[in-house]
């Protein structure tokens, strides 16, 4: 069986009705399963496999028609409902791992992003506890796959307490930075807190998230790694019938040691073994990010688009000689041709501007996609699409875009296939 036809196959299978999130229910006990996959196979060039175009410093990329991996991430989860009258309502308990590879590399199992149990609608209320390992209240921009709420990792919670008609949620997440270390190990600990739902306005919401985090030091007979701390803030609004559609504002702010703004839960293993001295824990802390981001969702009976502005500033050049400007802007037009099949497109621009090394640069990604979806919407999954990439970026960038294929050029092409699909 070709490669084509096993993507065929899989669609087919993916798009059957008793591929649903719920498998069985009875008397409010359910089993079910959830996941995402990504796969597929591109070219760039005659013998040469799909290669794909990313700005360095850019946090992430446009998708469409520029990933070149195949990726899962599956689970399942059990809920048990209690009898009426209980303090509790129900107990759930999920479970989620996935795969990655490179296009033509093996597909290799990561450990497990959720394994939690949770315990709903406390004291007849809306008010859910967990304890365990989960990513919770994560929010993205879908066309470069951008998570910039991201709270994840070991710890304990609760989360949709009552507040009038605005909800609360609180969350400790706790990680072990330096695991390979042989001096003492060190541990980073978050605590989240946040309100949603607040009302704005006709048809909008407001969203408060602070973090506050710190990392813990550790003494040995080798070295002795000093405690270093920081803070995040982020304010996410959303407006529905914004003309004709759903407009989403977002303003972060992070320093010290959540410098990255809820962009990622826990620093890298080796920043812990840089908080050797006074000064290198004052370098963290004062490092900081701010990141404004506006996206807007569009979608009428003939054709839908996503578009994307954002500014990241970065300023961490005392600690990690980090210090650059990140300008991006992108929009994914669809038009539906009929029930099932649509023409997509995609053009995103991303300027770096690194202020170290005072140099600067862009990158323009442009993909031209037909697909197939079972139904006539934006969202609508799985998806078959077939699409051709084309991107183009400046000297400055040669040879840091488009490897190997294009490492001495400024601009290049690949074309492919690729299913998606979540559930």
């Amino acid at each position: 069986m070709t490669i084509s036809r096993r993507l065929l196959v899989c669609l087919t299978l993916l798009s059957q009705p008793g591929a649903a999130a719920n498998l069985w229910s009875k008397d409010g006990h359910e089993i079910g399963f959830n996941g995402y996959l990504r796969t597929g196979v591109g070219t760039s060039g005659a013998g040469h496999t799909q290669t794909c175009f990313h700005a360095p410093g850019a946090s992430f990329k446009y998708r469409l028609g520029n990933e070149c991996e195949n990726y899962a991430s599956i689970g399942g989860y059990l809920k048990f409902a209690l009898p009426e009258n209980r303090f509790v309502d129900y107990l759930k308990y999920e479970y989620q791992t996935s795969f990655d590879g490179d296009y033509g590399h093996q597909i290799d199992p990561a450990e497990a992003n959720t394994n939690y149990v949770e315990i709903g609608n406390i004291a007849n209320t809306s008010a859910k506890v967990w304890f365990g390992r989960r990513e919770t209240f994560q929010q993205d921009v879908h066309i470069i796959d951008y998570n910039y709420m991201n709270i994840a990792g070991d710890g304990l919670g609760i989360y949709d307490i009552p507040a009038g008609p605005a909800k609360l949620h609180y969350a400790f997440f706790s990680e072990e930075l330096n695991q390979n270390a042989t001096a003492g190990r060190v541990r980073q600990d978050n605590h989240d807190i946040g309100v949603r739902d607040i009302k704005t306005n006709r048809d909008g919401t407001l969203a408060i998230d602070l973090r506050v985090s710190r990392i813990f030091g550790n003494s040995s007979t080798t070295t002795d790694i000093h405690s270093a701390d920081g803070w995040s803030l982020a304010l996410r609004h959303k407006q529905e019938n914004f003309f004709g559609g759903t407009n989403t504002m977002v303003v972060q702010y992070g320093a010290g040691t959540a410098r990255s703004a809820f962009a990622y839960p826990f620093e890298a293993d080796w920043v812990a073994e840089e908080l050797v001295t006074v000064d290198s824990v004052q370098a963290l802390e004062d490092a900081q990010t701010f990141r404004i981001l506006n996206t807007h969702l569009h979608e009428t009976n003939r054709w839908a688009f996503l578009s994307l502005v954002l500014l990241e500033v970065r300023n961490s050049q005392d600690f990690d000689t980090n210090s650059q400007v990140w300008v991006s802007a992108g929009i994914r037009p669809t038009w539906f041709i009929d029930d099932n099949w649509r023409l997509t497109g995609e053009i995103g621009l991303d300027y770096i501007r690194d202020r170290t090394d005072q140099t600067n640069g862009y990158l323009l990604k442009q993909t031209l996609a037909v697909e197939w979806a079972p139904q006539k919407s934006f969202f609508s999954r799985p998806v078959l699409r077939a699409f051709v990439t084309r991107a183009d970026w400046s000297n400055s960038f040669k040879g840091d875009i488009g490897a190997p294929y294009y490492a001495d050029a400024t601009h290049g092409w690949t074309t492919g296939l690729q299913v998606e699909y979540w559930w």
